[in-house]
Formats: structure tokens, C-alpha cells, sequence
């Protein structure tokens, strides 16, 4: 990679300030790193319980540091020189610790290894022998080596603990390495807070220059002691707590089941729930009982009679019970008696009808962001300025906090494609073969309203689009129900849904239909009913029900709700749901125009686009998912899908010899001379340390493996990483005359950078830039942050970043350029669908893309 390419050249200048703040250090400081290991031997004779007596245990980390501390007293306690002690991440049974300054040579040397024994108490006890086990890894000087990720994470550590204590009395807690609090906190449905905070970073990319980037951050949490019962009716029953005074009793009688139970057992699994009738201790949830707690036994007796006997009358007999469980102990309790616990327990997922609200009080416009982040930057370096008396690392180097970076950005001008055009419309509409369609239709019937003419209308409109259907191809329609007052129960609406569909599959197998799938392409018209009819995420049910089918059978299908299905004769609307239908049926949405000369002279030379994300599930025991999205043809418009489990211990990739190969051998055209991979799903870390490196090896061997057998010239490989998850924000601070506001953007709005904004200098290494390629609907745009882990192709940066400012643009769903390059675009959308598609909490299987949907993009 030509370490001279950035920054780039092209684009009109535009003044911008950063979230980033140089971190000056004054002094240089010597720092040991050492690993420390340890356990506890047992004495024979102990009177501790039998239970926990074994050979040998492993110690706790705060018992290693305090025996650490004690080992090397005359070093801490007895030296002239101050010393600190500060921990570093966890080890395979051991610790990383970090003493600055280091310990001197005549305690211990670099690679010299060191044991300790010495007698174990309790209350006083002796109850065994601990042993100590100590390696000097390395001393390094922190002034010199700030790219190393020792630095970085001491750096981290320190700098949140000073925030920590300068914010203690407006109530701020560490939560998952930021800082909430509840001041100022926003209530949703009555049960859940979104708390404020502050999320800070230390950025080592710059050789020589760390930085430390200060930003906004929302917390979803529930709120706490308030009553299980009261976290089902906000957000199951949908009851505004705000406007009711609610009672347990309310919910006399009722009985959780079906998708709610579902979905409610998976939102509680693990909360702290505190059950006052019985104790003061904190039980954690394991679950909620698909039986009612007047048929759940304790031993021979119901749960029900058991909790009356104790003195403690169940008034809801009907209401499902909950299992807790505390240390080994578990029992059932019923669920009137559970209070969510004084700690805050953050959301595991954010249910669809809250989504809205939440994103509403998250979303802040530049303005208002910048200017809370510099009333922290203000406080936190007024706190680096003041002389500590304590040793710390931040004392220690003597740091400081510089003003907040302010550069010049670049503004590259908007592509020229399909959609840049007036008015937009479909660079390809599928004319392949004649489009037959099925319509189910699952709503209830409206006074006045005929789905079947809104949907025949709607043909007319995607033949009047040019796409190869209309009203005559429909195959079969059915409605499935006929009164608006008595909707069908929702389990009997699936299994209706699901025969209704599996007949259709008998008709077109025996020829009933007039389908010839080599003559035809089919789709199905799927109309949900309105979610207010059904439990909350009862549409997901029926959605999977038929994407389960329709998938597998290699047939695509467009489900609409009622809202939008009401407004197909608004030509916006109209027009978004077209273009996801030809997408679908495999034509092209939005193309580079001829008139792009830049695009076409870079398709000119063979080039297979890659696109490659990651999604991994909270249960670190399931294997996540890879998607693959690879481009079949010389135009890098069209593409071939794959999905797979990620392999064993692996969080990240898969084996990619039968990928690599298959996308090869179906490559139309002359052979690729050059491979694009865009990688999404890693983080920071992982892009630019062994991961990304590893997985470009891998393809790049199989690469070589399957040109040599066939004498083909290897392609060279271009990998560029894909972030967003950087915590880096920009807002400009020109005049708003040379550069355009977007027209999107309206009051404080305008504040945001316009989308082509490119920063590749100044906060950025060789390998590294920043690029604003999409409109944000709401609050602060995100730059999307790339790494350019391999280039064998030497791209030069401005062709680099035309490109990639092109592909964003390349939206496959919408008008609207979009965030990631197509590939990714295509790789996101493929995860979305795989896990929405497949029942949400039972992930054994994803199944392979059937062939005849393999080139399709049936999931947008």
C-alpha cells in the first residue's frame, strides 16, 4: 500500500470541528507490565464446608492484586518512589497489571518469572496456602510507544475513572465503560428510562498524537422497582402507565401465552428481580412458566395454596409463574410477587412499537451535541490542569487536554447515477420472463375498501413501470377474513396461512396453476392485518410463517402493512414498494449512469466486488452468521448471495473455499482481475489487529489454490474494513454559502456535514478515513470510518474515494444514498433477514439460499 495516496485531492473545502481532543503529554513515564497468576491450596485440616474443598482454586482478581501489592511491599511501601498499581484486562487464570513507574531491576527483571507461597486466611483461619505466580512481560515507555494498546487501554481506564469522580455528585454510574445518569432522564410506555451520558474514547491511529473523543450516549434500561407485572401491560397490553393507576389485581385472570409468552420470557430471562414476601436478597429470572401458577406445583402442593399457607395469598391464580433462581436454589414464584431490583438492567432488544419513541429522544442535532460535549471537555480539562496529589498514570505523564480539533474537510461532488436524475426511476425493470403472482390477503375488511382493486390497481402501476406484469397473471388470491369486530385468533390466522400456502405449492407442482418456471417468474403479495388486532410482535409470527415457505421453496414475496397498503396511491409510496418488487424479480434498481466515465473506466479492467458482514447472537454459546454478498458480472451491479454459520470458537469468520470458488466459476465475463472487499462486521480492533489479516490470508490462499489448478492469473486483493462504531462526529462551522445545505437538512439539522464529506488527514493515519456518503433522517450524521487493510491494487486515493462515495449511492431499496457500499448494503440486509425470518429465539439452523434465489435479492 503507497503510504503517500491520502489525503486526497479532489472536492470543494469545508471548515468542520471534531468531537476529538488532543491528549498532550508533558512527561515521559517508564511503565512494567506484568502477568500475575495464582491459587489456593486448601490445608487438610480446615473446617470449611466439604462442598468447597477441592485440590487446588484459582483466586480472585482483587485477592491477586492485594497479594501482589504485598509481595513487592518494599517496592510500593518502602521506596522513594511513589508507585501505582493499576489492572489491566483479564488472562487465561490470571491478570494483567500495570506499575508505574516500573519496579526496579532488583525486584524483578524483564522475562524473569517469580513464585510466591505464603498461608491463606479467613476471619482469622488459617485455611491453606496461596500461591503466587508473577512474569515480567515488558517495561515500555508510554511517551514513545502511544500507538500500543497498552497505552490505549490504560489511557481509557484512567480517563473514565476522572470522569467518574468529577461527575459522582449528579449521580453518574459506569455502565458497560460509559457514564449515565438519571438526571434528566426521558420515561417510554412507563417502563423503560433512557438515561444520558457521556461515552468517552482514547484513538491511537496517529503515531505520536493520541486523541480522546467525547460524544452523547443513551442508555435503555428498565426502570427499577417497579413490578414484572407492570413491564408485561406496558409493553405487551400496551397500557399507558403514565394514565393508569395500576393494581396487580387489574390482571386477574389472565394467562400469558402464545407469541407474547414468547417474547416476554425472552425480554425477562436473567433479569434481578427482588421477591419482598420471601427476602430482601436479589433473585435472577430464569424463566416464565408456560402453565399458570394455580397448576404449578411446590413438591405435592400447588403454587398457588403453598405461598397461602405461608401467608402470602395469591390474587392472581391464573397469571403464569415465575422460575427464580438464587446461588443453586430455584423455586417458582407467582409473578405478582416480582419487583425489578434497585440495580439498572439494560433492554436485551428494543420491541418495534418502541422504537420510534426511542429513536425521537436519542437523535440530537449537531448544535445541541456539541455543545454538551464541550461543557465536559471544559470540565475534564480544567480537572487534567489542577496538581493531583495521587499517583496515577494521568498524573504520572502529566496529561492535558487540548481544544477540540477543527480541520478542513472535503466535499466530493455526488455521483452520477439513475436516482441523481429528475424524476428517479428504475435503471432496469425485470422483463426476463412474465411475472405470475398469489395474493393472500390477512387483514380484516374495511367499509368500502377493496383489497383486490387496491392490488389490481397496483399491478397496473409496476406494468405501467415497465415490469413484465399484469392483472391477468394472477394465479390465486384468498382472503382469509371477513369481519373487522371478530378478528381470527392469531394461532388459528398461522396455521391457516401456512396450509393455505403448502396448497398453493401442491397446485403449482401438478400443474393446476398456469405456471412454467422456465417461462415464469412467480411472487407472492402477502397483506398483513393491523398490529393493533394482535399481541405485540404478532406480525412477526405470521412473517416468519410464510418466509419459512416461500424461502425455501426458492419463491419470493413482498409483505405490506395495512399503512402503507393504503397509501399506494401516493406515487412515493408507490414507487418504493416497486422498486423493492424489482429488485426482488432481479432487475436493477440504480446504476452508474453512461455519462459516470469515472465508473465505467474502472469496471473497464474485470473487477468482482465483495461484500462480507458479521452478526453474532447475545448468546455467546450460539455460532453467529456471515453473509456474503459477491458481484457476478462485469457491471458490479449484480450479485450472487451466501450465508453461513461462523466456525467453532470463531465470533468472526467461516471457511471460504467453497464461497471463493463457486462465486469464480459463475463469474459472467473475463476472468476478474482484481478482487474489492468491503468487510463489515468487526470492530475497530479487530480490523486493524490479527482478525481482519487472518481472514484476508485465508481468502487470498484460496484464491491462489483455485486459479493454479486451472491456470488462471491470480487476482490481486484489494480489503477495505468498515466501521461506525467509532465514536468520532463532525459538525461544520463555515458560513453555509460555498458548500450547500442538503435540502433535507432544516434548522438545527443543518449543522450536519454534507453528505460526500471526506476527512482523511490531521485525525487519521495512512490506512484510515473518514466518509459522510448519506443524508441522516435524524440528529447527528455518523461517518462511516474505513481501513484499508490490503491493496495490492494501489488504488489511488481519489479513484478510492469516487468509488466508494459512488457505491453508497447505489441503494438497492431506495431513492435515498445509503450509508455502506452495495455490497454491505446487500450483506446487512441479508442478516436482517435471516434472523427475522427464522423463529426469533431458536436459531438451530439458518439453511443454505436455494440456487434459484441465489443471484436474487429476495430479502430487501
Amino acid at each position: 500500500m503507497a503510504s503517500s495516496r491520502f489525503p486526497g485531492t479532489e472536492g470543494r473545502p469545508l471548515q468542520i470541528r471534531t468531537n476529538l481532543y488532543p491528549l498532550r503529554i508533558s512527561n515521559g513515564l517508564l511503565v512494567g507490565i506484568y502477568e500475575i497468576k495464582g491459587r489456593l491450596i486448601p490445608s487438610e485440616n480446615t473446617n470449611l464446608d466439604a462442598d468447597l474443598i477441592v485440590s487446588r482454586a484459582d483466586i480472585h482478581w482483587y485477592e491477586l492484586f492485594a497479594l501482589f501489592a504485598k509481595c513487592y511491599s518494599d517496592e510500593f511501601e518502602n521506596s522513594d518512589i511513589r508507585r501505582c498499581i493499576i489492572r489491566g484486562p483479564s488472562t487465561p487464570n490470571g491478570l494483567k497489571v500495570y506499575v508505574l513507574p516500573a519496579m526496579s531491576s532488583r525486584a524483578i527483571q524483564i522475562g524473569e518469572k517469580q513464585s510466591f507461597s505464603m498461608p491463606a486466611y479467613d476471619r482469622g483461619e488459617v485455611i491453606g496456602t496461596h500461591q503466587l505466580f508473577v512474569n515480567c512481560l515488558q517495561t515500555i515507555n508510554i511517551h514513545d510507544q502511544n500507538v500500543c494498546a497498552d497505552f490505549k487501554d490504560l489511557m481509557q481506564d484512567n480517563v473514565t475513572e476522572l470522569l467518574k469522580r468529577l461527575y459522582f455528585d449528579r449521580g453518574y454510574k459506569l455502565m458497560h465503560k460509559d457514564l449515565y445518569t438519571k438526571e434528566d432522564k426521558q420515561v417510554v410506555c412507563g417502563v423503560i428510562d433512557v438515561l444520558k451520558g457521556m461515552r468517552v474514547r482514547v484513538h491511537t491511529e496517529v503515531k505520536g498524537h493520541p486523541m480522546l473523543s467525547i460524544n452523547m450516549a443513551f442508555l435503555f434500561c428498565f426502570r427499577v422497582n417497579i413490578q414484572l407485572l407492570q413491564v408485561y401491560a406496558a409493553l405487551f397490553l400496551d397500557w399507558p402507565l403514565e394514565e393508569v393507576d395500576f393494581h396487580a389485581d387489574m390482571l386477574k385472570g389472565v394467562t400469558i401465552e402464545g407469541s407474547d409468552l414468547r417474547f416476554f420470557r425472552e425480554l425477562v430471562k436473567g433479569f434481578k428481580i427482588k421477591v419482598t414476601q420471601l427476602s430482601h436478597d436479589t433473585f435472577r429470572v430464569l424463566d416464565i412458566t408456560q402453565e399458570p401458577a394455580s397448576k404449578v406445583y411446590v413438591g405435592p402442593t400447588k403454587l398457588t395454596d403453598h405461598y397461602s399457607n405461608e401467608g402470602y395469598p395469591v390474587l392472581l391464580p391464573l397469571m403464569n409463574a415465575v422460575v427464580v433462581k438464587r446461588g443453586s436454589h430455584e423455586m417458582s414464584v407467582p409473578m405478582e410477587f416480582c419487583m425489578l431490583s434497585e440495580s439498572l438492567q439494560k433492554l436485551k432488544y428494543v420491541m418495534e412499537h418502541v422504537k420510534e419513541q426511542i429513536s425521537d429522544i436519542v437523535a440530537v442535532a449537531p448544535r445541541p451535541r456539541f455543545d454538551y460535549i464541550d461543557a465536559i471537555g471544559e470540565k475534564l480539562t480544567a480537572a487534567l490542569e489542577v496538581p493531583k496529589r495521587e499517583l496515577t498514570l494521568l498524573t504520572g505523564l502529566q496529561v492535558g487536554l487540548g481544544p477540540p480539533i477543527s480541520l478542513e474537510a472535503r466535499v466530493l461532488d455526488n455521483p452520477e447515477t439513475t436516482f441523481a436524475m429528475e424524476p428517479p426511476f428504475m435503471a432496469v425493470p425485470f422483463k426476463t420472463k412474465s411475472v405470475k403472482y398469489v395474493f393472500f390477503d390477512l387483514s380484516t375488511p374495511e367499509p368500502g375498501i377493496s383489497s383486490s382493486q387496491v392490488m389490481e390497481k397496483f399491478i397496473n402501476y409496476l406494468h405501467d413501470q415497465d415490469i413484465n406484469i399484469t392483472p391477468n397473471d394472477l394465479l390465486h388470491e384468498r382472503r382469509f377474513q371477513d369481519s373487522a369486530i371478530n378478528p381470527l385468533p392469531l394461532t388459528y390466522l398461522a396455521s391457516d396461512f401456512r396450509h393455505e400456502i403448502l396448497a398453493v405449492f401442491k397446485k403449482l407442482s401438478d400443474g393446476t396453476f398456469n405456471y412454467d418456471k422456465n417461462c415464469h417468474h412467480l411472487m407472492f403479495f402477502v397483506l398483513f392485518p393491523a398490529p393493533k388486532l394482535y399481541p405485540v410482535d404478532g406480525l412477526k409470527i405470521l412473517r416468519e410463517t410464510g418466509k419459512n415457505l416461500f424461502t425455501p421453496a426458492g419463491y419470493v414475496s413482498q409483505f405490506m402493512k395495512p399503512r402503507t397498503f393504503g397509501r399506494l396511491d401516493e406515487l412515493k409510496i408507490a414507487f418504493n414498494l416497486a422498486m423493492q418488487i424489482n429488485a426482488k424479480l432481479g432487475g436493477t434498481n440504480n446504476t452508474p449512469t453512461d455519462a459516470n466515465k469515472r465508473w465505467q473506466d474502472f469496471v473497464a479492467v474485470s473487477t468482482m466486488f465483495v461484500g462480507i458482514d458479521t452478526r453474532n447472537f447475545n448468546d455467546r454459546r450460539a455460532n453467529g452468521v456471515v453473509t456474503i454478498a459477491t458481484s457476478y458480472d462485469t457491471t458490479g451491479m449484480k450479485y450472487r448471495f451466501y450465508r453461513r454459520r461462523i466456525n467453532g470458537s470463531s465470533r468472526i469468520t467461516i471457511r471460504w473455499e467453497g464461497i471463493i470458488g463457486d462465486a469464480l466459476a459463475k463469474f459472467e465475463g473475463p476472468f476478474p482481475k482484481r478482487v474489492l472487499i468491503f468487510r463489515a462486521g468487526m470492530d475497530d480492533n479487530q480490523l486493524v489487529n490479527f482478525e481482519s489479516r487472518s481472514e484476508v490470508s485465508q481468502i487470498e490462499a484460496v484464491l491462489k489454490n483455485w486459479c493454479w489448478v486451472r491456470n488462471y492469473e491470480v487476482p490481486k486483493v484489494t480489503f477495505i474494513g468498515y466501521s461506525k462504531s467509532h465514536n468520532v462526529r463532525f459538525m461544520r462551522t463555515d458560513d453555509m454559502k460555498e458548500v450547500e445545505v442538503d435540502p433535507a437538512y432544516e434548522g438545527e439539522m443543518a449543522y450536519n456535514v454534507p453528505r460526500g464529506t471526506v476527512v482523511d488527514h490531521t485525525i487519521t493515519s495512512v490506512e484510515t478515513f473518514y466518509l459522510v456518503s448519506h443524508v441522516a433522517t435524524k440528529g447527528t450524521a455518523n461517518p462511516s470510518k474505513y481501513f484499508i487493510i490490503e491493496d495490492k491494487n494501489n488504488i489511488p486515493a481519489n479513484d478510492l474515494l469516487f468509488l466508494l462515495h459512488t457505491m453508497s449511492n447505489l441503494t438497492p431499496r431506495s431513492c435515498v444514498p445509503g450509508r455502506r457500499p452495495l455490497p454491505i448494503a446487500y450483506c446487512k440486509l441479508l442478516l436482517n433477514y435471516t434472523f427475522k425470518s427464522m423463529a426469533e429465539f431458536d436459531r438451530t439452523d439458518i439453511g443454505d439460499i436455494p440456487e434459484s434465489l441465489r443471484t436474487t435479492p429476495f430479502f430487501i
